[in-house]
């Protein structure tokens, strides 16, 4: 689904009219990364997501259920420039750890290590056995020697 320039202005709208903008916004993108194909697998729709982020940057810094889904399932689908523009909002990467393991997005992986992503979380689970796990042997491999660097103990 590409967004048309009828959504945008429709979008403007209801923001300027609505004094709580920012939760317009973050049910918007809710809304567009639950989107479903015509088989009804949740897919979401990354263009739709990416024009939310970056044209109305919403505040969702420190609004925990919003910074952890958003990365989670950004991760999860491999939307690389998403995961970006949630990082460059302020978003921590720890919570998309784990997804983009389980999913083999190495790249994703790497940018949410380059940006502080914490091996240490609880929430991150055994990523270094998920990734063996599902033979996923250079995220493994790439987890196994920032582990070695950064959690010394």
């Amino acid at each position: 689904m590409a967004i048309t320039t009828k959504d945008i202005k429709l979008i403007e709208r209801k923001c300027k009219e609505n004094p709580r903008t920012d939760m317009l916004i973050q049910g918007y993108i809710i809304q567009a990364m639950e989107m479903t194909n015509e088989e009804g697998k949740k897919e979401g729709d990354k263009d739709v997501v990416l024009f939310l982020l970056k044209a109305f940057k919403p505040d969702i810094v420190g609004k925990e259920m919003y910074d952890w889904r958003f990365m989670y399932e950004a991760s999860e689908r491999g939307w690389t420039d998403v995961v970006k523009e949630l990082i460059q909002l302020g978003l921590k990467s720890t919570p998309g750890l784990l997804p983009a393991v389980s999913e083999g997005h190495k790249d994703i992986v790497e940018i949410l290590l380059d940006n502080g992503a914490d091996l240490r979380d609880p929430n991150c689970g055994n990523v270094i056995g998920v990734a063996k796990s599902c033979g996923y042997s250079e995220i493994s491999e790439i987890l196994e020697k920032v582990w070695k660097e950064t959690c010394k103990e």
